[in-house]
C-alpha cells in the first residue's frame, strides 16, 4: 500500500522543503573538498529547458529539489542545440555539482558538458560530464548566475538530470 502511493517519498519531499539548505553530505551524497560546505538555497531559482519534461513528476525543476529519487526526464531526445538551464536568484562563485541518471543509475548522461554565464548571453564551458559516473563537478572559475547542461550524446540514448547543487565558496 505504501509503495503504491509512494507515501514515504511524499513525506521525504515535505520534510526536505521545510529544512534549512542542505549540507553536502545530505545533498545527493555529494563530495567536495570541504565536507561541511553548505549547498546554496535554490529558493527563487528558475529552471528551464528547450525540451519539455516527460510529465509533471519529471519536471524541469526536479534537479534542484535536493531529493535523491527525483529527476528531470525530457519527453523527447535532446538534439545538438538542446539544453537544461538554471537561473539562480543571485550571482555566486562557489562549486557546482551536476549529477545525471536516476537513483538506480539508469539514463546517465555519458557525453555532455556544463556551461556557466554571468548574463545568460555569453557562455563559458566549465566542465565536461564524466562518461563513467555521469557527473560533472567544478569550482567556478568566475562569478556566475546561470548554469546550463548540454548533451552531446546520440539522440538514441535517453538521459535524466537528477541533481544540480551549488555550494558556497
Amino acid at each position: 500500500w505504501v509503495r503504491a502511493w509512494r507515501e514515504d517519498e511524499i513525506w521525504n519531499w515535505v520534510f526536505a522543503k521545510s529544512l534549512r539548505p542542505a549540507k553536502a553530505r545530505w545533498a545527493a551524497g555529494a563530495t567536495v573538498g570541504n565536507r561541511d560546505a553548505v549547498a546554496l538555497s535554490m529558493e527563487g531559482a528558475i529552471c528551464s529547458s528547450s525540451v519539455d519534461a516527460f510529465d509533471a513528476d519529471c519536471g524541469v525543476s526536479r534537479p534542484i529539489d535536493f531529493l535523491q529519487n527525483t529527476y528531470y526526464y525530457p519527453c523527447s531526445r535532446y538534439t545538438r542545440d538542446d539544453w537544461w538551464q538554471l537561473e539562480m536568484p543571485r550571482k555566486t562563485t562557489g562549486r557546482a555539482r551536476v549529477i545525471s541518471g536516476t537513483a538506480k543509475n539508469h539514463w546517465k548522461l555519458t557525453s555532455g558538458y556544463v556551461e556557466i554565464s554571468n548574463n545568460g548571453k555569453t557562455w563559458r564551458r566549465a566542465a565536461s560530464v564524466s562518461k563513467d559516473s555521469g557527473c560533472a563537478e567544478f569550482p567556478a572559475p568566475l562569478t556566475f548566475k546561470y548554469l546550463r547542461v548540454r548533451s552531446t550524446q546520440s539522440v538514441e540514448e535517453p538521459f535524466a538530470l537528477r541533481s544540480v547543487i551549488i555550494y558556497d565558496k
